[in-house]
């Protein structure tokens, strides 16, 4: 199936039974619950453990994802070119339609050697390479030159940018031009970043609220003040994103502060597990598990968990 970089792409999480291996009827129930919306799946991105999971898992939760019919994403998030191209060509033998390509690292990486990581996962599949630029999270910036050098590569269709930064989305959306397409990584700042020039969305936060396709709509139809009113419905699902005992008015009030003057989203402690809380409460048959050493669901978080989804909008 053709993966189209374009619209919504929804990053799943992994579903881990007692032993911590992918528990496929889990993940089949994550897949359903977001494919009504999506334009596509990714497996094994940040949210879904795909730096943490050994390679034999993550296909197994691809190859449970492929019964939606949606195109499938594999999240190549490893050090080594070498054990990336591994990967790669597994999710490929899989069924994936393309690749969301990211460096975590140890040491520096050089643009050159991440270039050429790129180009040797691409040579290896052929399949479509989207690029994953998290830096608060991967450790790797690039500017948006050296990003625009990225989108020039064979087979990249896109980038996913993770940030928080409409400053920084402008800027990284006129970089990347008509190369490619640049894609935000997080739908609360979707409109704004729609009609700057971005394509589409690759973000978790649809699997909690399917109502985040409205915003695509919303930008299809040429309304931009229904597309901020659409966002405002997301903001229930805030304190399940930042751990924060704040009411959801306060932190949204906060981000979109932070969105205006540019200020860096920090790599906060990962939302992971309280995203599948989140889920497990709303009837998806899941665990709350996650792979060490990521952190565990605490009283606290499960407390401020609890509280948003008995608060959500009514649908």
């Amino acid at each position: 199936m053709q993966a189209n970089v374009e619209g919504l792409l929804v990053v799943l999480v992994t579903a881990l039974d007692d032993e911590l291996k992918v528990d496929a009827a889990g993940q089949r129930a994550v897949a359903e619950a977001a494919a009504g919306v999506a334009h596509g799946l990714v497996v094994g991105g940040s949210t879904g453990e795909g730096a943490y999971l050994p390679d034999r898992e993550l296909v197994k939760a691809l190859e449970a994802c492929a019964h939606t019919g949606k195109p499938l994403w594999g999240g190549v998030l490893r050090l080594s070119t070498r054990a990336a191209v591994v990967l790669a060509k597994a999710y490929k033998r899989a069924g994936a339609a393309g690749l969301m390509v990211g460096m975590p690292r140890t040491f520096e990486v050089q643009p050159e050697q991440e270039l050429e990581h790129i180009s040797a996962v691409h040579d290896a599949t052929g399949l479509p390479i989207l690029y994953y630029h998290y830096p608060d999270a991967l450790g790797t910036y690039r500017s948006p030159e050296e990003l625009a050098r990225i989108m020039d590569l064979p087979g990249v269709a896109g980038m996913k940018d993770t940030t928080l930064s409409l400053v920084q989305a402008k800027s990284r959306i006129k970089a990347v031009g008509n190369r490619a397409a640049y894609m935000i990584g997080t739908t609360l700042l979707w409109p704004e970043a729609l009609f700057m020039g971005s394509r589409g969305a690759v973000c978790p936060l649809p699997m909690l609220e399917p109502r985040v396709h409205k915003i695509w709509n919303d930008f299809l139809s040429d309304n931009r003040k229904q597309s901020l009113k659409d966002r405002e419905r997301l903001a229930w699902m805030l304190p399940i994103m930042s751990g924060m005992s704040l009411p959801s008015h306060i932190i949204n009030r906060g981000m979109r502060v932070a969105s205006r003057f540019g200020l860096p989203l920090t790599a906060e402690k990962s939302p992971v597990a309280r995203i599948k809380e989140a889920l497990r409460l709303m009837g998806l048959p899941i665990t709350c598990k996650v792979t060490p050493p990521l952190p565990p669901l605490t009283k606290s978080e499960a407390r401020i968990v609890a509280k948003a989804v008995k608060e959500r909008p009514a649908t």
